[in-house]
């Protein structure tokens, strides 16, 4: 959905949840569409509504109010979210719950429970040994402060090791420098360059993103 009509959606189920506040399928659109946005305060604001009227399942939405704690900073309240989720049930999709699983992992990690987070990293490492081994991840520390970040960065390294083929896609050039065996450049929508080993440095990096780079060898046609 475009940006202008997720915007002018979302202000037409505000309107229907002021006359309908139990509508739990209005605050779970407005509180999706509003992360998928960024607008982390206004999804928290639509989950908190979610999981206050929703009574058969609501632990979809505590994960996601636990999602967008997480990218507002709010550690403990996200770990506690996102807890509560997995203990009530989220649900049949697979990709959130691994979504949930892994930032809770990295969360109870954070705060000195390591235990505890590989359990929850293991439930994701279980179901990705049973399926293909590509892990896709895109934007993975956005938001996040140093330490979580670290945190991520580390678990990402472990994944590959462990022998899953991951794919990283993000715009932070430090991140991609910093966890990335060989990166391929994209400049408006086209890809414009493979780096790797010795090559791989965030000035080149950011040279071809921008320019489009000075060696010629280096260009994928």
């Amino acid at each position: 959905m475009q940006a202008g009509h997720a915007a002018e959606a979302v202000r037409l189920f505000r309107r229907a949840v002021a006359l309908r506040p139990g509508w739990a399928e209005g605050w779970w659109f407005i509180g999706t569409t509003s992360f998928d946005a960024g607008k982390f305060t206004v999804a928290k604001d639509a989950f908190q509504h979610f999981v206050s009227v929703e009574h058969k399942q609501p632990g979809p939405g505590f994960g996601m109010l636990g999602l967008c704690e997480f990218q507002l900073h709010h550690y403990k309240l996200s770990l506690n979210a996102l807890e509560r989720g997995r203990v009530l049930g989220l649900g049949q999709n697979w990709d959130f719950t691994q979504t949930v699983l892994y930032h809770a992992g990295i969360l109870y990690t954070f705060f000195g429970e390591p235990a505890v987070g590989l359990q929850r990293l293991t439930l994701v490492a279980n179901r990705l040994a049973a399926a293909p081994r590509v892990l896709v991840l895109h934007e993975p520390t956005r938001g996040v402060d140093v330490g979580a970040r670290a945190q991520i960065h580390e678990t990402i390294r472990q994944v590959a090791r462990d022998g899953t083929a991951v794919v990283l896609a993000t715009t932070d050039i430090e991140e991609v420098v910093a966890v990335s065996d060989r990166v391929l450049v994209l400049r408006e929508g086209q890809i414009v360059c493979e780096l790797s080993g010795r090559e791989l440095t965030e000035d080149l990096v950011l040279s071809w993103a921008a320019e489009g780079g000075d060696v010629g060898d280096r260009r994928i046609s």
